[in-house]
């Protein structure tokens, strides 16, 4: 099951690596199968999205990129290639996009909790 991999994975760096922190993103929906895979697709977002929601405070978060890439509950075509499967460049620039938002509120949030416990008469690091 793709949701017990993604745990096993994780478990494993956490175990090289106890300071690692993930952002577990929502894997997206394909044009070209999406009639077929859809449901599934939704199952193992939900179950990934419980799964961080319960762990929330050992480093792990979630993330919808995928609702990015939904209208209507359709897969946004234009972020595809013309196979269907493999996102186009407007859509790996999409990503790239959410992936910048991403990281850089992750780095923004740590300075913030960084620059509460800065002593008094100090000043903080930008």
């Amino acid at each position: 099951c793709i949701v017990e991999n993604i745990y096993k994975i994780v478990a494993f760096i956490i175990t090289e690596n106890p300071l690692a922190k993930f952002i577990v993103s929502g894997i997206l929906h394909r044009p070209k199968d999406h009639k077929r895979t859809g449901h599934r697709i939704d199952r193992v977002n939900r179950a990934l999205k419980a799964w961080t929601k319960r762990k929330k405070n050992t480093g792990l978060g979630f993330y919808k990129a995928h609702a990015s890439f939904i209208k209507g509950n359709r897969p946004i075509s234009k972020y595809f290639g013309r196979d269907g499967l493999h996102l186009s460049p407007l859509g790996v620039a999409r990503i790239g996009q959410l992936l910048r938002w991403i990281i850089a509120s992750a780095i923004n949030k740590k300075l913030a909790i960084l620059n509460e416990n800065i002593p008094q008469g100090r000043s903080s690091v930008n």
